[in-house]
């Protein structure tokens, strides 16, 4: 195990804190939580900003549900309740802190049920803590509410008690049943040994995510591990036993004190396992108490039963006082800290709303008005056209995609997760931010541990500063030039035919099976290959002349026959892929390929990905975007056998394919 920083968790405080630092620019907070606050993440490559755009918010969601959490229970006590893990007090009281600061939490159904939950507690209960824990008598939580609780009740990292900010306790009621059962069974145990004992096996049953009964999914995805069985036995943990041991309790009357612990904080499952009842214990928040450090296990605990570790049994404890101790506030500090702001009200939890913009979201279907890549940089932008299904983007998670050509506006904040790979393209992304004039502008650029990272963040000049270096294209590269033939041939032939009006891209070749049929005056191979014999291979050679034209100089000594054969062995390997693709068609399929293919025939059907899927794309070069549009034709630029395909229709006006843009 090494102990290198892993994870988006150091990223996603960056961002966090680049976010929040920056003054807001709108005053409505209920449409625009964050205020318009706003930062532009640049990665290399598409898995990592989808990464990114997912873990991001999770990440900060966990802070802000904890920080919700204590502000919670702070407002259950100001009205007088005690702040027990029930539905009707501890999710009503989070209802409360999530209306007041229009925080938005969990996804998808979770969060549209919990959308509808702080409606109705504005609209039927104005915002009333007290009344709408009079009266809303059945309230079902989101699960994952649920899930987002047990972590922070349960886990050993980042929980409520790992930053020694608060512990489960006995409610009052259930506290008094348990002395009640102690007194009638004649075991002496004071008020504070009692409560103390409690709150250490409460500890233990809730490191086992042994609390409420939830469904065992929601434990899983808590606890992050699935298990054969959730819950405990009947019977106290071995290391409360042998404290009871040590004092001298007898095992009998051991066993009459883990009973009553049982009835009086738990309830059973079918299966005869034990869980804490929600009802009976509450979340006890206090930042200022003392706790106690083992000085051989070096476990912290709220509590001490009669003076012994409740992990190891030992009884050499050190009390502390968590604000004064240096270890807690260097490695706990950064949560307590913020709790202690939301607490006395110089802070506010916030969630941060993240969204991917990447190439593969750019596609737009027939009938959509906006692609995904365009409707997130409309809500990055917070221009909101379904208020009822759109929020705003904080912060958009991006590629190489946004690193040139769209202007954000008045972005003060960019985040860089790795290292760029030249000076040129941290330039450009940097750029991104204070194109308004902002005084003040953020980057931030997260580097790895490997050698290009590294090096930069050693010699940071390097990277940050300079001109830009003259960019240079090898003309004479052979590869290059046959990409363009293949370009030029596909797009010049099928120039000569009418277009196909579906609109959609890939459509626009038409179907394999078409071109592969034989020839019936429609573009099909046989007269593809004839169109090359008659355009290049025989005399005048036309098509030869106009590619010879622009073709760089250098590339070779006799650019003719290089045309030449290109052009032939272009021909070669469509006739190969052809015979492949038809014998493809003969072969029997079973029922399950025929439903398949069924399902997606047009698909599978469409020249232009048949030779993207049988080809080299990037030695095919196939023009991938083709606009549709309508434009006289120089009939000098028509074979004469294209001519004739296209006789059915307008000789002088045709439906053709633009050019593409072949630069590399």
């Amino acid at each position: 195990m090494d102990l290198k920083t892993k994870g988006e968790q150091p990223f996603a405080a960056l961002v966090k804190s680049q976010t929040f630092l920056q003054p807001p620019t709108r005053a409505d907070k209920e449409d625009f939580p964050n205020q318009g606050r706003k930062v532009l993440l640049f990665s290399d490559g598409r898995q990592k900003a989808a990464r990114l755009a997912r873990n991001i918010p999770l990440e900060v969601e966990y802070d802000s549900f904890r920080e919700s959490l204590v502000l919670a229970t702070q407002r259950l006590q100001k009205i007088q309740k005690e702040p027990t893990l029930s539905d009707k007090r501890i999710y009503l009281a989070f209802l409360d802190v999530v209306s007041e600061f229009n925080l938005s939490y969990f996804d998808k159904s979770d969060h549209q049920l919990l959308l509808n939950h702080v409606q109705k507690y504005r609209e039927t209960y104005l915002r009333d803590l007290l009344t709408a824990h009079d009266e809303w008598n059945q309230i079902n939580p989101p699960p994952r509410f649920h899930h987002a609780l047990l972590r922070q009740l349960c886990s050993p990292y980042y929980s409520i008690p790992f930053v020694t900010a608060g512990w489960l306790e006995p409610a009052r009621n259930a506290s008094r049943m348990f002395t009640d059962g102690l007194t009638a069974d004649g075991i002496a145990l004071a008020g504070s040994q009692a409560r103390d004992l409690a709150i250490a096996w409460m500890a233990e049953l809730a490191a086992d995510f042994a609390i409420g009964a939830f469904p065992d999914r929601i434990r899983e995805l808590a606890d992050g591990w699935p298990r054969d069985h959730w819950g405990v036995l009947p019977t106290l943990p071995e290391n409360l036993r042998a404290i009871l041991t040590t004092e001298g309790f007898a095992p009998d009357v051991i066993d009459k004190i883990s009973g009553h612990l049982l009835r009086a904080f738990a309830q059973t499952n079918p299966a005869g396992r034990y869980f804490l009842d929600q009802d009976r214990i509450l979340l006890r928040v206090d930042l200022e108490a003392h706790w106690f450090e083992c000085t051989r296990c070096h476990n912290l605990s709220p509590v001490a039963p009669f003076g012994h570790c409740p992990t190891c049994n030992l009884t050499d404890l050190a009390e502390i006082k968590p604000d004064s101790n240096a270890y807690i506030a260097s490695r706990k500090g950064l949560w307590r800290n913020a709790l202690k702001e939301c607490l006395a009200g110089v802070r506010q939890p916030r969630c941060i709303s993240a969204e991917e913009h990447t190439a593969q979201l750019s596609y737009r279907d027939a009938g959509t008005v906006l692609a995904t890549t365009e409707m997130h940089e409309l809500l990055f932008q917070d221009i909101i056209i379904d208020t009822k299904k759109e929020s705003p983007v904080d912060v958009l998670s991006c590629t190489t995609t946004m690193e040139v050509g769209v202007d954000i506006g008045s972005l003060v904040a960019v985040g860089l997760r790795n290292v760029p790979p030249q000076r040129e393209n941290y330039q450009q992304r940097a750029g991104r931010a204070g194109r308004r004039g902002s005084a003040v502008s953020s980057v931030v650029t997260y580097c790895h541990g490997g050698p290009h990272d590294s090096h930069y963040f050693h010699n940071v000049a390097k990277m940050v500063s300079g001109p830009p270096r003259t960019p240079v294209v090898k003309t004479d590269n052979e590869k290059i030039v046959r990409r363009h033939i293949h370009a030029f041939l596909i797009q010049t032939y099928f120039q000569g035919f009418p277009g196909n009006l579906t609109g959609v891209i890939t459509s626009a070749l038409g179907r394999t099976t078409e071109f592969y049929s034989p020839y019936v005056g429609m573009p099909c191979f046989e007269h593809f290959r004839i169109w090359i014999d008659t355009e290049i291979i025989q005399a005048p050679h036309n098509l030869v002349k106009k590619i010879t034209a622009w073709l760089p100089e250098g590339v070779s000594s006799q650019p003719a026959k290089l045309v030449a054969r290109v052009a032939n062995e272009f021909v070669r390997d469509l006739a190969a892929a052809g015979e492949d693709f038809l014998a493809s068609l003969r072969q029997p399929s079973t029922p399950e390929a025929d439903d398949e293919e069924e399902d997606d025939d047009d698909q599978e059907d469409k020249l232009l990905d048949f030779l993207f899927r049988s080809w080299n794309a990037s030695d095919l070069r196939v023009p991938d975007r083709f606009v549709q549009l309508q434009r006289r034709i120089p009939r000098q630029y028509i074979g004469a056998d294209s001519r004739k395909a296209a006789a059915g229709g307008n000789q002088s006006t045709q439906r053709i394919r633009s050019r593409p843009d072949c630069r590399h």
